[in-house]
């Protein structure tokens, strides 16, 4: 018994994997997840005021798209 969802076949969850580890997708995903991550020591880092990690938040809220 395995687990099931739908029909999603092998080859289709084996494309997404090749994808996110090799592909361009999963590139802008690990600079974003590498860019969060410095975020967040900086806001755990010693000197941080809690009013300073609001106003980043703020600025840099999940899902928000930067406009360039």
């Amino acid at each position: 018994m395995g687990y099931r969802h739908g029909d999603v076949k092998r080859d289709q969850v084996g494309k997404l994997v090749i994808e996110l580890m090799e592909g361009e997708k999963g590139k802008e995903m690990k600079r974003k997840a590498m860019e969060w991550k410095t975020k967040a020591e900086e806001a755990a880092s010693p000197g941080c005021s809690l009013q300073e990690l609001r106003k980043s938040a703020s600025r840099h809220s999940f899902g928000a798209k930067n406009k360039k």
